[in-house]
């Protein structure tokens, strides 16, 4: 799970999620009706949308509709409206309606899960060990380009960064990104004992045979310490 979300999801909610093994893509405005959708978003307060000159967007707030409006992104696009006026005829306007009064509080929502995430006082130590595995050889979205006609840029060099295709490895430990400054501020509390790199995407990293030698000699080596220690 990414600590700070990824940018990836930003895009299906604009452009739709390709799914090239069942049909070219599933469309944003299902996509927007997804609620763990908006829980993946990324989660920092500047330094991820940045202006065609890679200058951070400083009037862009990802939880908040109106930033969405502005730059005419996903239920705003006209792409999109194009599209539900063509599926739900004289209807189309209450579909519109709806899908802007949900979207607006599933991003609320998110912006809630965050802050609750981020907590940490009065957290106890966690009474077992905690082990992180990801990808990080395949270059993944870490920042996007955004202009006010609804263009969304993600998926350039010059804007990934290592990862597994879908989370990068600062949202993976938990770390913001700042392309401008380079700086690393680690925003989780979250402590992880362990940690595994491996060459995997995503979706495939749990059927990945090297993630299972690992977490099997994990287990079997940490056994007595990690079951006595949570009892």
């Amino acid at each position: 799970t990414p600590h700070m979300g990824s940018a990836i999801i930003t895009g299906f909610l604009h452009y739709g999620l390709p799914m090239w093994h069942l049909r070219p893509r599933i469309n944003p405005e299902t996509m927007l009706t997804w609620p763990s959708v908006y829980q993946l978003l990324p989660y920092q307060q500047s330094g991820l949308f940045l202006d065609k000159s890679l200058e951070p967007l400083p009037d862009f707030d990802i939880h908040d509709l109106n930033s969405w409006k502005e730059y005419k992104l996903s239920i705003f696009s006209e792409r999109m409206e194009k599209r539900i006026k063509r599926h739900y005829g004289d209807l189309a306007g209450k579909r519109i309606k709806q899908l802007k009064i949900y979207m607006k509080n599933m991003l609320r929502r998110s912006k809630r899960f965050h802050e609750a995430l981020e907590v940490d006082e009065n957290i106890a130590k966690y009474p077992f060990p905690v082990l992180g595995f990801a990808g990080d050889c395949l270059l993944t979205p870490e920042y996007i380009i955004l202009s006010r006609d609804g263009e969304m840029i993600l998926n350039r060099h010059d804007l990934e960064s290592p990862g597994d295709g879908n989370v990068s490895i600062n949202s993976f430990l938990g770390f913001e990104s700042h392309m401008l400054t380079k700086s690393k501020v680690r925003r989780s509390h979250v402590h992880l004992d362990h940690t595994m790199f491996i060459c995997e995407t995503h979706s495939a990293l749990t059927e990945n045979k090297t993630f299972h030698d690992n977490l099997l000699h994990i287990l079997l080596d940490e056994r007595e310490s990690t079951f006595q220690k949570g009892e």
